[in-house]
């Protein structure tokens, strides 16, 4: 494999998906105020650390909870049942908050205003 190929898919994957939630957080924030925009990033973020949990140790695809939604259920109910929980929630904890740092920042940078290099003082006309 080239890796660089794959990490720079995976790097690309990662922003779309991150400049999307900014979007409908945007969206929700209009419609429902600035609280209810970040609980929304809140629950988005879990529940993508809770499909990254699924695809990536038991191995399940996106489109398999739209195939067949209970069968999915009843084996993660007995897949949780079975397995270290743990492990599980440190996992998911882990992603959340990298996750949410991740976002964060790319939120605090695309909403921050440059600084001017040299402030004029209330009144002062520009020399140009």
């Amino acid at each position: 494999y080239d890796w660089t190929i794959i990490v720079s898919f995976a790097w690309v994957g990662l922003v779309l998906g991150f400049v999307s939630l900014q979007a409908m957080q945007e969206a929700v924030r209009r419609k429902f105020g600035g609280a209810l925009g970040w609980l929304f990033v809140a629950a988005m973020l879990a529940l993508g650390a809770v499909g990254v949990f699924f695809g990536r140790f038991w191995r399940w695809n996106s489109w398999d909870v739209l195939v067949q939604p209970f069968g999915m259920a009843g084996k993660a109910a007995k897949r949780l049942h079975q397995m270290p929980f743990p492990e599980a929630v440190a996992f998911g904890v882990t992603f959340f908050l990298l996750s949410t740092i991740v976002y964060a920042t790319l939120y605090v940078i695309m909403h921050s205003r440059p600084v001017p290099a040299h402030p004029q003082p209330a009144g002062a006309r520009p020399l140009l």
